[in-house]
C-alpha cells in the first residue's frame, strides 16, 4: 500500500512538471527608457577660418570724388572663438535655443585706395587692416534628424572690430602719415550648422556652421601728419567701409547640466 502511494505521488509531480515545461515563458519587466532630449546650457570652443570683403569708397574732406569709388579690399585667415548657450527641445524633433559667441583674432589683410583727380601726395595709399575681434548674439532653430544628430538654422546680433591702417606710398612703401582709426561696426548674421552627439563620451558634441555677417556701411575721417597735410589732426579723406564677413566654424560643445542628452 505504501508503495502505491508513493507510486501516486511521483507520477502526480511528473505530470506537474511536464504541464509547468509547457506553458509559455513570462518575458521579465524591462525598465523604460527615456528619450534623449537637447533640452540643456552648454559651452563651446574651437576654430574658424574667416573670408571677409571690404567694399569701400574714398573721397576727399569736402566730399569731392578725387579717390576711389566702389574699392573692394578683403581679409582672410584663423580665428579662435568660444560659445555659450542654451537649448530647449519643444518637441520630439524640434529644437530651439539661443547662444553667444566671442571670435578672437589677429586676422588681417591689404587695405588700400588709389588718387584719381588732381591730388597732392601718393597717387596710391596701401595698409594693412585687422579684424580684431566680433561678437554675436543669436537663437537658433534646429531639427533632430536623428536622436543624435542636430540640424539648425541660426540668426541675431553681431559687432565686430577693425584695427587702425597705416598707409604706405603704394609706389615705393615709404610711410605717409595717412591713419585710418580703429572701429567698431554692429550688424546681423544668418548661419546654418549641424550639431553631433559623440557617443563614447557622454555630454561632448561637434558643432560646425557657415556662418554670414553684415556690417553698417559708414565713412570715418583719415587723418595725416604736420608733413604730410600742413597740420597735424587734418583731415585728409573720408572713407566709407561696408565690411561682409562669412566664417565656416568648428568646435567642441559640453553640454554640462542633468538634462543633456546621454547616447
Amino acid at each position: 500500500m505504501k508503495h502505491f502511494v508513493f507510486a501516486a505521488l511521483a507520477a502526480a509531480l511528473l505530470a506537474g512538471n511536464a504541464m509547468g515545461a509547457d506553458l509559455p515563458m513570462k518575458a521579465p519587466v524591462m525598465p523604460a527608457v527615456a528619450a534623449p532630449t537637447w533640452s540643456g546650457c552648454f559651452v563651446g570652443g574651437g576654430w574658424n577660418y574667416t573670408i571677409a570683403n571690404l567694399d569701400h569708397s574714398t573721397t576727399d574732406s569736402t566730399g569731392t570724388t578725387l579717390f576711389d569709388i566702389g574699392h573692394d579690399n578683403g581679409i582672410k585667415g584663423w580665428s579662435g572663438t568660444v560659445s555659450v548657450g542654451c537649448d530647449f527641445q519643444v518637441s520630439q524633433t524640434w529644437v530651439i535655443g539661443a547662444f553667444g559667441d566671442w571670435d578672437f583674432s589677429d586676422v588681417k589683410g591689404r587695405y588700400s585706395f588709389n588718387c584719381t583727380g588732381p591730388c597732392v601726395g601718393p597717387t596710391g595709399y596701401i595698409g594693412d587692416i585687422k579684424d580684431k575681434w566680433a561678437w554675436y548674439a543669436g537663437a537658433r532653430i534646429g531639427y533632430a534628424v536623428l536622436p543624435q544628430l542636430l540640424a539648425y538654422v541660426s540668426g541675431g546680433y553681431t559687432e565686430a572690430r577693425f584695427g587702425a591702417v597705416s598707409y604706405a606710398d603704394a609706389s615705393n612703401g615709404a610711410s605717409t602719415g595717412l591713419t585710418r582709426p580703429e572701429e567698431t561696426r554692429n550688424g546681423w548674421f544668418v548661419g546654418a550648422g549641424d550639431e553631433y552627439a559623440i557617443g563614447f563620451l557622454p555630454g561632448l558634441f561637434w558643432k560646425n556652421e557657415f556662418r554670414y555677417a553684415q556690417y553698417e556701411s559708414k565713412s570715418v575721417a583719415q587723418g595725416c601728419s604736420a608733413a604730410v597735410c600742413g597740420g597735424a589732426g587734418t583731415i585728409h579723406s573720408l572713407d566709407n567701409m561696408k565690411p561682409t564677413v562669412q566664417t565656416v566654424r568648428t568646435e567642441l560643445v559640453w553640454r554640462f547640466n542633468s538634462g543633456a542628452p546621454r547616447y
